[in-house]
């Protein structure tokens, strides 16, 4: 009795489907919804993963561009510290108005062709070959051949 008010209620009669063929159905039917409820869960796995790596690819690269600009903005410092140096460097090299006299580029002519002019760092340059021949000069007379 309870057979054929089951198969009634799915719209079926008990003459025309077996009970083997009915529940067979049923067994059909739930390993497919079992089925369904884990490629769901297989997909919301793999789309939450994507969502981490797709926020972990966004901080990597927010990262990346935070280090280029603080390299940028280091650089920027440094050339404008450049800038400001060479512009103290010319406002020192420059003579003031009431300096300025006539005949003062022939004292200058003249004072080059006395004693030629000689870079900051020329003694510098000097001094260092000086003593690196000293130095090859002690070397060789300790071999004594």
């Amino acid at each position: 009795d309870a057979y054929s008010d089951c198969v009634e209620y799915f719209g079926d009669s008990t003459r025309s489907i077996a009970a083997n063929t009915f529940f067979s159905l049923f067994v059909r039917f739930t390993k497919a919804y079992k089925q369904a409820e884990l490629d769901n869960e297989a997909r919301r796995r793999q789309q939450e993963a994507a969502a981490r790596e797709s926020e972990k690819n966004a901080a990597e690269s927010v990262s990346k561009k935070n280090s280029l600009n603080s390299r940028k903005n280091n650089q920027e410092a440094v050339i404008n510290e450049l800038k400001s140096k060479t512009k103290q460097v010319k406002e020192t090299r420059l003579l003031k108005q009431d300096e300025v006299y006539n005949g003062a580029l022939e004292d200058i002519l003249l004072g080059l062709k006395s004693e030629p002019y000689r870079r900051a760092d020329a003694v510098r340059r000097s001094q260092r070959r000086r003593q690196e021949n000293i130095r090859l000069s002690h070397t060789m007379d300790e071999l004594d051949f």
